[in-house]
């Protein structure tokens, strides 16, 4: 029995980078120049507390039920500062109108209970608060609007609470 308590212990107290790596391949800007050396390029840590806070406060704002399924999604810093989904690329169209691939900060798989964040932001609330809206879209059933330009991000949903689908922070 002490030996099971103590494997425990140890699971939440080791290091974010000895965890877990994500399964999930990323493309960066520049595949030569990690946010930070020491850390692999896509791996687990623990959720800062304050992330309890902000699911309460956007799921009250935007009069969504926060299930408990909330403590159970998991979080991975991805060490770069902008970043893509390999598997599931996103295009939008620039001013131009020419098709272009949209970097981004964070990216979240409700099936998956995974979040992914760009490593320069796991702290930056309205980041958080953008991905965790697209959690409880998903346990709410909201699926996307296909009549919008962007049903993945319907404004009833994004452009309220302090929330936004444009994001114009610190840029690399």
């Amino acid at each position: 029995m002490r030996i099971l308590i103590l494997a425990i212990a140890l699971l939440f107290a080791a290091p974010a980078a000895a965890r877990a790596q994500s399964a999930k391949q990323f493309k960066t800007p520049d595949s030569a120049s990690k946010v930070s050396e020491t850390l692999a390029w896509a791996s687990e840590y623990l959720a800062p507390e304050i992330y309890e806070k902000w699911w309460r406060e956007i799921a009250a704002c935007e009069k969504l039920p926060l299930p408990l399924a909330h403590y159970q999604v998991r979080f991975y810093q991805v060490n770069a500062w902008r970043f893509y989904d390999l598997a599931h690329p996103m295009y939008g169209i620039d001013f131009f109108g020419k098709k272009v691939l949209m970097w981004a900060v964070g990216l979240s798989y409700g099936k998956d209970l995974e979040m992914y964040l760009a490593l320069p932001h796991i702290y930056e609330e309205i980041i958080l608060k953008h991905e965790m809206i697209h959690f409880l879209m998903y346990w709410a059933g909201e699926k996307p609007d296909k009549t919008l330009s962007d049903p993945w991000h319907p404004p009833a949903r994004f452009e309220t609470c302090g929330v936004t689908t444009q994001y114009y922070g610190p840029s690399q």
